[in-house]
């Protein structure tokens, strides 16, 4: 088989495929994969290859999507990697996943020439009206199937030291993009703006999506709160992904997102107060549960879910299997907590490693996530990391079931909880408050928490910040708020 554009251009060739909001310059599937076309042959007479794994320091821009397809065109292998990485990461990196080449764009902060391997910028490639479509050679033509590999991603919480590498196939794509469009309902009207990075699978998977959906893809140079507002007045934006650090910062800014038919919303806890002002300024809040290894959704809520079961994530998608298991791999009754299982064809095959422990976790389509949570009606609820587990007083905490609780007070934007050592306890809970109103005290919080809260479970310890350090994901980075407040 040939690459996903190739037959969406053969589908529906006069449909808009991409679009460049910062030029207004918009593209059919027709002239998209013409375009293709002739990128491809300039990176084939580069020296670019099939099966060869291409690092990618990219943006969310026009180049850089057009970049990615072109090298799919040709078979090889794509490797996204954050612009903000260190040398040290980069090489940790390029170690992990093989890398043969990079790519990179002008802004990139490294000196491309200290990693060792051949590297390319894009600005610097010829232009594509040189190339003359009757002469592209064989590199259009590339022939892959279902199970080949298609991505190289690193996971979400990958420092850089020891990184988990997650091959994605055509099939796991296939599977994830048909499964998120069915939940989703896809529109063929739909406008998805790209905002978040392309490094991560929720930042990359629009660009699948929306070729097997036949739908359009909007390109931003530069992600900005202001450009934001431009794309949503301008455009028709209809579909956007975000995580709630950047939702509660554009609220804040007064963007109206209410235009949107949905906005994806993933990567952490969702501030109760968030949920409520979605609500009362008619934007459709979209909760969803997923992972790289999984490429992308495993669960996702419909605003109309949220009404009959508050807080969940959703159902699983229709392709995934999903279980919940105990601690000696037993399935357990609903409404019980236990680890999280999902397996099917949108779940990757196994880590581009031989190491046996991250085999166990993720192995012939099955993925143990870690996470803890549970079912009811169908619907899915998360409860924390397995790893963040706090032992305090020998009983059993999970940060996200405090951060929960916080959340819903109105005073609150954004908490995490995390564990300290302690002589008494050996572990005592710790939060971190975001606060919207600065008359709120600890003791007005600690009162909150005791009416809903367990003794055990109520925080030894608050700290006040302006926010609280996430990754990109909006997953909480404990070890940047450790290192500022040494």
């Amino acid at each position: 088989m040939k690459d996903f554009l190739f037959y969406r251009a053969q589908s529906t060739p006069n449909r808009v495929s991409l679009l460049d909001t910062s030029t207004g310059e918009s593209w059919t599937y027709s002239a998209l994969n013409t375009e293709v076309n002739k990128l491809s042959t300039i990176l084939f007479q580069e020296g670019i290859r099939p099966l060869e794994r291409i690092g990618l320091f990219i943006d969310t821009s026009v180049q850089s999507v057009l970049t990615i397809y072109a090298l799919l065109r040709i078979g090889a292998l794509c490797v996204p990697i954050s612009n903000k990485s260190s040398s040290k990461e980069i090489l940790n990196f390029i170690d992990a996943a093989q890398i043969n080449k990079l790519f990179w764009q002008n802004n990139f902060s490294n000196d491309s020439s200290n990693f060792g391997i051949p590297s390319i910028s894009l600005k610097n490639l010829p232009s594509t009206s040189s190339i003359n479509l009757s002469d592209v050679p064989l590199s259009s033509s590339y022939e892959s199937q279902l199970d080949d590999t298609h991505l190289l991603l690193f996971t979400s919480g990958t420092t850089g030291l020891s990184p988990k590498v997650v091959p994605l196939t055509y099939q796991n794509l296939l599977s994830s993009s048909i499964s998120s469009a069915l939940r989703l309902k896809t529109d063929p009207n739909d406008v998805w703006l790209l905002y978040l990075p392309l490094h991560h699978i929720g930042g990359l998977s629009p660009l699948f999506r929306s070729i097997i959906s036949g739908t359009t893809l909007a390109t931003m140079d530069f992600p900005s709160s202001e450009n934001l507002r431009l794309c949503m007045q301008k455009y028709g934006i209809t579909c956007l992904s975000l995580v709630p650090t950047l939702l509660t910062r554009f609220l804040k800014e007064q963007i109206d997102l209410s235009a949107l038919r949905l906005l994806l919303l993933g990567g952490g806890p969702i501030p109760e107060n968030l949920l409520s002002q979605c609500k009362s300024l008619s934007i459709p809040i979209h909760p969803t549960y997923g992972s790289t290894e999984t490429s992308s959704q495993i669960a996702t809520a419909t605003s109309s879910d949220l009404l009959k079961h508050p807080r969940t994530v959703g159902r699983p998608l229709s392709s995934l299997n999903l279980v919940i298991q105990n601690e000696k791999n037993q399935l357990v009754d609903e409404g019980e907590y236990g680890e999280i299982i999902v397996s099917g064809p949108m779940v990757s095959k196994g880590y581009f490693s031989s190491d046996t422990c991250q085999s166990r976790k993720l192995s012939n389509h099955t993925f143990r996530t870690g996470d803890i949570g549970y079912l009811r009606d169908d619907f899915l609820w998360i409860i924390g990391r397995m790893d963040d587990l706090i032992i305090t007083g020998g009983e059993k905490v999970y940060p996200s079931e405090i951060e929960n609780v916080l959340l819903t007070h109105p005073l609150i934007s954004d908490a995490a909880v995390f564990s300290e050592p302690d002589d008494t306890w050996g572990s005592k809970i710790v939060a971190i408050i975001v606060k919207n109103n600065s008359t709120v005290s600890e003791k007005e919080i600690l009162l909150f928490c005791q009416k809903k809260l367990s003794n055990h479970k109520i925080p030894k310890t608050i700290h006040f910040a302006d926010s609280i350090p996430r990754t990109v994901t909006g997953t909480f980075n404990s070890r940047s708020f450790a290192s500022n407040n040494k």
